[in-house]
């Protein structure tokens, strides 16, 4: 009981020190689904793409969707696998993964509505186990690699380990007293392509303006549609999508001193992290293409977390945010899921953004045009 009183002392005093952080007034907020808890199951990639095309559906057509985010990772779980075969180890196998992927796992395997598919039995494995499914899966990669040759049904086995840990998918279903294969729902309902969507980026050991295979880990498709554009092309055409009604993924790096969201709801560019924060009007450590570039090299920067840009914020001295959602659920920071990242925390900290080709300026894609000929 002292014990119990003691830690609700340290709680109060907690709350007191740093009472409820002040949100920057929203200059534009689209609409989203509800905020989401991924635990530790590693597919960000899969929430964050995930909620965006959720958006797009809403920004098209009204209607609202909850797609199951791990019915996405369970595929791109059996396609790493293939690859690490292939390979013979030498390719990643992990969890984690990019917005690219997302859409590979709907284009090639279709899309499920969470009711048909929910994420309850990962979330509930993966909170209350230490062994998380990533090193399960990889263990009986490795297994499978020792026997020469590979056993030709090693496949078959991967897939039955994959469905005991996040459940076995349904083949049709029926949604709205109609019947659906999950490739058809994505192709008629969803109306997924790939074409649709581009990858914008920004480091200078590559030619702005031309498309480049970014060379981060989490790349493992290879994907080589980067297209690379100064940072201040990458903060304007990322405004001018949220403005005209279009959500944004973003890669980002959450591990560093600046990014206090759990905390305080603020992303920051600073050098050491704060005791306290009453709103985001703090002085910040000045961002760079330079920097950034600097920072990405040295290895200082990483694509950590992938997370759903969704609005436009704006301090009461002028320093302009995007809000964001993540997926680390409700009770993830004092605003319930929603966050604030600020420009130079942005500049410094983005690797990418995936967003639809249609909330580029008309001058990016005339270059985009341009260059392709």
């Amino acid at each position: 009981m002292k014990k119990f009183i003691l830690i609700l002392g340290l709680l109060y005093t907690s709350i007191f020190a740093y009472g409820q952080p002040e949100a920057p007034k929203t200059i534009k907020k689209i609409e989203t689904t509800s905020v989401k808890y991924q635990a530790n199951t590693n597919t960000c990639w899969s929430y964050s793409t995930t909620s965006m095309i959720e958006s797009e559906c809403l920004r098209k057509t009204g209607a609202t969707f909850d797609l199951s985010e791990m019915f996405i990772a369970r595929n791109l779980f059996i396609e790493k696998a293939k690859r690490y075969i292939k390979s013979e180890g030498k390719t990643l196998f992990e969890a984690g993964g990019l917005g690219h992927d997302a859409l590979y796992g709907i284009i090639n395997y279709g899309a499920i509505p969470e009711e048909f598919y929910p994420s309850d039995l990962a979330i509930m494995n993966s909170d209350k186990s230490k062994e998380q499914l990533e090193d399960i899966l990889k263990v009986y990669l490795q297994n499978c690699l020792l026997q020469k040759p590979v056993a030709p049904d090693w496949s078959d086995h991967f897939i039955v380990i994959l469905d005991s840990a996040l459940g076995t998918p349904p083949k049709r279903f029926f949604y709205q007293g109609k019947e659906y294969t999950p490739i058809i729902f994505a192709n008629d309902v969803l109306k997924i392509r790939m074409e649709d969507y581009i990858t914008l980026t920004s480091f200078v050991h590559h030619p702005y303006y031309e498309n480049f295979a970014l060379e981060i880990p989490d790349n493992y498709l290879l994907s080589g549609n980067y297209y690379n554009v100064p940072v201040s092309e990458l903060v304007r055409q990322t405004r001018n999508a949220i403005s005209g009604g279009y959500s944004v993924v973003a890669d980002m790096d959450v591990t560093n001193n600046g990014w206090n969201c759990r905390k305080f709801g603020f992303a920051l560019y600073l050098k050491e992290r704060p005791v306290s924060l009453k709103n985001g009007d703090i002085k910040e450590e000045p961002a760079s293409q330079q920097v950034r570039q600097e920072l990405f090299e040295s290895k200082a920067t990483n694509d950590d977390h992938l997370i759903h840009l969704v609005g436009l914020a704006e301090s009461k001295k002028g320093k302009k945010f995007f809000i964001l959602k993540d997926s680390g659920g409700k009770n993830y920071g004092p605003f319930e899921g929603f966050d604030y990242v600020s420009e130079n925390y942005f500049i410094i900290n983005t690797l990418s953004i995936l967003l639809p080709k249609a909330a580029l300026s008309a001058e990016l894609l005339k270059l985009m045009e341009d260059g392709a000929k």
